[in-house]
């Protein structure tokens, strides 16, 4: 995510800038119900490397932990 009038002139292939924040809004709408993450495009590319190595980390570990709990309770 970044400021609509930076998205907008970095990608300008919409009429307006209206038209990037309609579409920003539906994006976000979107994400947040598939449960997307959301990185902050002015953050440096080295914070960003890190949030995405932490998101992914938990969501491994999180996999992890509902397969040893599946195969615990199978076992059972």
């Amino acid at each position: 995510m970044v400021n609509a009038d930076v998205a907008f002139k970095r990608k300008q292939d919409l009429p307006s800038l209206s038209d990037y924040t309609e579409r920003l809004t539906l994006y976000d709408y979107i994400g947040r119900r598939i449960g997307a993450a959301f990185l902050d495009g002015r953050e440096t590319p080295q914070e960003i490397h890190s949030t995405v190595r932490k998101t992914l980390l938990g969501k491994i570990q999180t996999q992890q932990s509902h397969l040893l709990a599946q195969a615990t309770q199978a076992k059972t």
